[in-house]
């Protein structure tokens, strides 16, 4: 199911956004902007700048470190074309939000589910500072409701969901409209991304070298987040149920993983997967509203 082809699948990709403003949060009325709104392409530089001209507007800070040690950074409002080339449309995300720098880490989840392993994976994987996985879309969701119950996210007015597969997507990109946020294509995919680099058989469990890695070991792409290709898929938060015809869609994964190969491992790559699914190369990342 993960080694399907992100482009078999752009027939869903529109139908899959027409749920884009489904979150976590309540429904409010449409505000203003509060800072510039820009389309790509833009460097990194511009990026930084943006970042500073938003949390100023705001008065709110450009990154914190919340009550459990998760980094976030404010990713300003803009819009920008999501999809495969051939396939895209346009997209405005009027709201800013703090996005995880990484991945929730094992040693982060383990506040929530103490007893939380990847199962037969070997002793070194299990450390706090990789990836979580072995989560499931449910129990992500049940994450960020437990963190955004705790007294000091609540004192704080600070509430958490998963990103939408629009916010998960602006945030890769990161001022590029390219299907990956660097030049030079896959010869330079090792210096961003954990992947089956050598395209050899995975194993059928984490072992000897071959799995996740330590988070943020790698580059950032512009916005200072790590680890958006690669290491593990990453949850969003779309669900479709229509309880009048019966019909309900899966959520999508984001990104790529460690079993992946490289043409996974970009902006556009999704695939849907069901809301039990627990396996070894699929965590998740926070986002949170600005208070």
């Amino acid at each position: 199911m993960i080694a399907a082809s992100h482009r078999r699948l752009a027939g869903l990709w529109s139908a899959a956004f027409t749920l884009i403003g489904l979150s976590c949060w309540p429904v409010c009325a449409a505000d203003p902007p509060a800072g510039p709104m820009i389309r790509p392409p833009f460097d990194a530089v511009r990026a930084a700048s943006l970042r500073a001209e938003w949390a100023q507007a705001l008065k709110q800070p450009g990154e914190l470190s919340n009550s459990l040690g998760i980094k976030l950074v404010l990713i300003p409002g803009g819009r920008f074309d999501a999809g495969v080339k051939g396939s895209t449309h346009a997209v405005t995300l009027s709201k800013p939000y703090y996005l995880g720098v990484t991945e929730v880490t094992m040693g982060q989840y383990r506040k929530f589910n103490p007893e939380h392993q990847v199962a037969e994976a070997g002793p070194e994987f299990q450390a706090d500072d990789f990836p979580a996985a072995m989560v499931s879309w449910e129990d992500a969701r049940a994450f960020c409701q437990w963190l955004s119950d705790q007294p000091a996210e609540k004192a704080a007015g600070r509430q958490y969901a998963l990103p939408t597969e629009a916010q998960w997507e602006w945030a890769a990109r990161a001022g590029t409209d390219t299907p990956q946020y660097f030049a030079g294509g896959e010869p330079e995919l090792k210096k961003f991304a954990w992947y089956n680099v050598t395209y050899t058989p995975n194993p059928k469990h984490e072992s000897e070298g071959r799995g996740r890695h330590p988070v943020g070991k790698l580059q950032a792409n512009a916005w200072g987040l790590f680890d958006l290709y690669g290491n593990v898929w990453e949850w969003t938060a779309e669900r479709h149920v229509d309880e009048a015809t019966g019909e309900s869609r899966d959520p999508a994964i984001r990104g790529g993983g460690w079993r992946s190969g490289g043409s996974h491992c970009n902006s556009e790559s999704r695939d849907p997967a069901a809301i039990h699914l627990r396996q070894d190369h699929v965590g998740f990342r926070v986002v949170c509203r600005v208070p």
